[in-house]
Parts: C-alpha cells; sequence; structure tokens
C-alpha cells in the first residue's frame, strides 16, 4: 500500500499504459464521502425552492401594485380616447380581475382612486384645454407600520411623509 493513498499500488496504472476501470479504486475512502457531500449539496439547494415560501410583504406590494395600476391607466389613456378611467372603468375593459374591490386588492391596505378628463372652453378664440390626471393611492387598513403611496399620471410611486401635504400626491417623497 501506498501511505499518501492508502490504497495498493496495483490500484494505480502504470504510467503509459492504458487506464481500465477498476471498481476497487471508486469503492473506497475519499470518493464515496465526495459523492455524499454532492447529494447533499444538490438536496440543499433544490429542496427549498419546492417549499411554500412568502413573497414579498404589503409594502412591496403596494408599491407594485400601484405600479401596475399606473401601466394599467397609460394602456386605458391610449386605448379609450385620451382619458384615464376610474376603477371601475378599468375593471370594465378586463384590466383588474373582477373578484378586487378598493379594499381586497393588497393585503392590510386600502385603496383610493381618482381620474379627472375635463376639457374647456377658454374666452372667444374658443381654445380648448384639456386636463386629463388621475390619483391613485394605497393607504394602511390597519394600524401599524405600514406607509400610504401613491401613484399619478407622472408615473412615479410616492410615500407620504409628515409635512407633505395629504391632498397633493405630487408633493409626497418619489421613491420608484
Amino acid at each position: 500500500m501506498t501511505e499518501k493513498s492508502g490504497m495498493n499500488a496495483e490500484d494505480h496504472p502504470e504510467p503509459g499504459s492504458e487506464i481500465s476501470f477498476n471498481k476497487n479504486y471508486f469503492a473506497n475512502g475519499p470518493y464515496i464521502i465526495g459523492f455524499t457531500v454532492l447529494i447533499a449539496v444538490f438536496f440543499v439547494l433544490i429542496i427549498p425552492s419546492f417549499l411554500p415560501v412568502k413573497r414579498g410583504t404589503p409594502i412591496d406590494k403596494a408599491k407594485l401594485t400601484l405600479r401596475s395600476f399606473g401601466s394599467a391607466q397609460l394602456a386605458y389613456f391610449r386605448a379609450y380616447g385620451n382619458n384615464y378611467a376610474s376603477f371601475d372603468a378599468l375593471k370594465s375593459v378586463g384590466m383588474v380581475q373582477d373578484q378586487y374591490t378598493h379594499g381586497k386588492m393588497i393585503q392590510d391596505y386600502s385603496m383610493y382612486f381618482r381620474a379627472y378628463n375635463l376639457s374647456t372652453c377658454l374666452g372667444e378664440d374658443s381654445i380648448f384645454h384639456e386636463l386629463h390626471t388621475f390619483t391613485i393611492i394605497a393607504y394602511p387598513a390597519i394600524d401599524g407600520d405600514l406607509k400610504t403611496y401613491g401613484i399619478t399620471e407622472d408615473q412615479f410611486v410616492r410615500e407620504f411623509a409628515e409635512g407633505n401635504d395629504p391632498d397633493s400626491v405630487k408633493s409626497w417623497e418619489p421613491i420608484l
């Protein structure tokens, strides 16, 4: 036996000779341990992907839902005569699923929707001015550490902070 490997000398091929498979070479020590470790690592990496995982917090969902509603408003604006939509109008064209309501959209949050589509004629020149705007706010439905977020036609998700005007979402701090 050689001292370094713990195997018999005949288990090692002669230099320059053909290498043939020797069952005894793989059936000992470090190879079994290495294979076992490899299988263990495989299961450690694969098994967690099958376990149920809580994905995202209500705060993350509020921000993403607002971003999605901003995109839905832009799509509606382009598809339906340059007007923004109410929550019910978005539902009627399939941009919001029927089971959703203002209070059942995001866990621990309620939603507020406001859309304005105004055309006015000013002065003798009969110049028409149009105002198209929307505001969507996700506000906490429970007491706790949840924050209030909003989005408008400029597509910035904003966070309400003390000192901001609660009626002017565009004055809130942009975060997305």
